[in-house]
């Protein structure tokens, strides 16, 4: 459960820095 928890918060964080970065 912790593993898939911890993926989806890196592929929010991953939106996140792809938004910022052009």
């Amino acid at each position: 459960k912790i593993v898939f928890v911890v993926g989806i918060i890196l592929f929010l964080v991953s939106l996140f820095t792809g938004r910022r970065r052009p």
